[in-house]
């Protein structure tokens, strides 16, 4: 092979790997984006699914297993006479891990004012306000958008 093919073969063979690390980087970007998006429409949604004891609420962004473990954790309170008002203020997006295009692993810091009051009369037993929470989830990709598979509160930090 003589010598400036061989610089031609290498120039074009570093060109293409510099584009595909680029559709790589802007894939994983945008990911990111949309991740952060459905967490941005999901975190209100899960503070009122728990304050009204509707995880249907959250039909379309996560999936039916995790609905129906927040369905079980409102049931659990409500046999114990609570009703879980949680309130979301902010969130951070710490990581988002893709892999096989079609799965993620994301951790978040969240800032919630969580609140828990007697189921009935309403009266306020705990109130814990700018709690900071390290969340975990996991995503799949569904179509053209993202659904949580699993959310998971890793750390508590109270004020």
């Amino acid at each position: 092979m003589p010598r400036t093919t061989a610089k031609l073969v290498t120039l074009l063979l570093t060109v293409f790997l510099l584009a595909a690390c680029g559709d790589a980087a802007v894939r994983e970007e945008v990911d990111r984006q949309e991740i952060e998006q459905v967490l941005r429409d999901y975190l209100p949604r899960l503070g009122k699914a728990y304050a009204t004891r509707d995880p249907s609420l959250l039909e379309g962004i996560a999936v039916p297993k995790e609905m129906a473990r927040i369905q079980l954790r409102t049931e659990e309170l409500t046999a114990n006479g609570r009703l879980y008002e949680p309130e979301f203020k902010q969130m951070t997006v710490e990581d988002v891990s893709v892999w096989n295009y079609s799965n993620a692993y994301v951790s978040t810091l969240e800032v919630w004012d969580v609140r828990s009051y007697t189921l009935g009369t309403h009266l306020l037993i705990n109130e814990s306000l700018d709690q900071r929470n390290r969340v975990k989830y996991q995503f799949k990709r569904k179509g053209e958008g993202w659904v949580i598979l699993y959310r998971e509160l890793d750390q508590t930090y109270d004020q």
